[in-house]
């Protein structure tokens, strides 16, 4: 007697977390202060310049050691303020190869 097998397929989220820094072209980092500003202007890696990155499905936020998302409005401008993140405060990671 041959007896069917039902087959489940479930969603799979991809979830990674890791402390990160963010170095601009320019050689700084990124730093977010207390009031939520953020500034690329920071030559060492300190508390204020650690970032949580967390990644999903190829999405990431990034958490200020403030306990604040990263946040990019519409105008451009970049703050660390959010409590909670939603559009705006997911990036899409794009790897570059080497030069």
């Amino acid at each position: 007697m041959h007896h069917g097998h039902h087959h489940h397929h479930h969603a799979v989220t991809i979830s990674t977390e890791s402390k990160v820094h963010l170095k601009s072209h320019h050689g700084k980092f990124l730093c977010a202060e207390p009031s939520g500003k953020v500034v690329a202007d920071r030559s060492d890696c300190k508390e204020w310049e650690t970032w949580t990155m967390r990644t999903t499905n190829g999405r990431a936020t990034f958490q200020s050691a403030h306990g604040k998302y990263l946040c990019a409005e519409p105008s451009g401008k970049l703050v660390a303020d959010r409590s909670s993140p939603s559009d705006w405060e997911h990036f899409h990671v794009v790897h570059q190869g080497a030069h």
